[in-house]
């Protein structure tokens, strides 16, 4: 992005820099702040919209020791958590998400500027789609409450289950919305019931993407056929 951007800018001059508030952007990701082709009426630089109060204070001491980019006055999440005191509740699961664990606060949220209150890089569900990409999530058929807002089943921090879903149990999470499932499935599926694949308790997903597919009903395979081979073997006695 630098390379594309220094075609035009010329991100090391002393004007730059000053514009900067004395930092030196020259190694800088410029999208992390600015948009290349529009921004917000009547703003310059063309910023992303919304703005974190002490970045448009100028009070770039409350992160950073002088004007290195590289050093701030704590590290990873306990830095976002010397202002934002609720920091300390959201972690406080233990299952904790694993770009948090790795990059911090600012692995999803902007320190400068960024989309939305919680100052997301992306703008919606692109922030989680920019690191959950997979085939999983590509399906022309999609899910949409999981296309609508991660957060419908998963907590973006930190949660007592696995996968950072809201319930223990992926059947129940499913029938907070699809309340009448039991009585339109006839396969046998729950306590008792072992997925073969998975060696765990058959659940919904043992048989639906619960993101996005290519098949109908949001089937892991064609349902005539190929999903009951994903278990059962096509031969018989």
């Amino acid at each position: 992005k630098k390379e594309l951007c220094g075609k035009c800018h010329n991100l090391t001059s002393p004007v730059m820099t000053t514009a900067h508030k004395g930092f030196d952007i020259g190694a800088a990701n410029c999208q992390n702040c600015h948009e290349p082709h529009v921004g917000q009426k009547g703003k310059k630089g063309l910023l992303l919209p919304k703005s974190h109060p002490p970045f448009v204070k100028g009070e770039c001491a409350n992160c950073h020791v002088g004007t290195s980019a590289t050093e701030f006055v704590a590290d990873g999440k306990d830095l976002c958590a010397t202002c934002h005191d609720k920091g300390s509740k959201i972690f406080a699961k233990p299952v904790i998400h694993t770009a948090v664990e790795k990059n911090g606060c600012t692995a999803c949220h902007g320190p400068h500027v960024g989309f939305g209150k919680g100052l997301q890089k992306r703008d919606g569900i692109d922030q989680c789609l920019s690191c959950h990409n997979t085939p999983e999530f590509t399906g022309p058929i999609q899910h949409p409450p999981a296309f609508e807002d991660c957060s419908n089943c998963h907590d973006p921090h930190s949660s007592d289950n696995k996968l950072l879903l809201h319930t223990p149990d992926i059947t129940e999470l499913c029938n907070t919305c699809h309340e009448d499932a039991a009585k339109k499935h006839f396969h046998p599926m729950g306590k008792g019931v072992i997925n073969p694949r998975t060696k765990s308790e058959l659940v919904c997903t043992g048989c639906h993407s619960p993101h996005s597919s290519e098949g109908n009903k949001l089937m892991l395979a064609d349902e005539n056929r190929n999903l009951c081979n994903l278990c059962h073997s096509a031969e018989h006695d």
